[in-house]
């Protein structure tokens, strides 16, 4: 029995998905700190990247939009080369802050092929007091991945 065709291929489909990383950052000023996340074995399209420093509020008496002041940066990359900018990103100012709840997405999607490896890194900008001497800034890369 021979197969019939419609001429009509399978549409993929995609999901949304988040990847997270926590990165522990020293609290002085000019602290750099590396973290990384792989990437399912799936295409991934990464369409937004939200972040926030993490805090305990029961223990901490500022208050939280002096926590999230968004003064670090962020560099991220595939592979630690392959960057999609030049420079590295001052969060807050580029792509939104948690503080006022608005995120905007990249100028274009970027396209993933499955098993890569996210590398990112926080640069502090102003020294930080308190109890410890790091604070931990979530990255989270959000987008669709693909799903046939």
């Amino acid at each position: 029995m021979q197969e019939q065709t419609t001429g009509i291929e399978k549409e993929p489909r995609f999901i949304p998905m988040e990847y997270a990383v926590d990165i522990e950052c020293g609290a002085l000023a000019g602290a750099t700190q590396r973290g990384q996340i792989a990437l399912n074995n799936r295409p991934f399209v990464l369409k937004r990247i939200k972040h926030q420093i993490i805090v305990d509020l029961e223990n901490v008496d500022k208050p939280t939009d002096e926590i999230q002041d968004g003064l670090y940066r962020l560099d991220w990359s595939i592979h630690e080369t392959t960057r999609f900018w030049k420079g590295s990103i001052p969060m807050a100012d580029m792509r939104g802050s948690i503080r006022h709840g608005t995120w905007l997405d990249l100028d274009a999607p970027v396209t993933l092929p499955g098993s890569e490896t996210i590398h990112a890194q926080i640069l502090n900008e102003r020294t930080r007091g308190g109890e410890t001497d790091f604070f931990t800034v979530q990255v989270v890369f959000e987008g669709l991945e693909r799903v046939d």
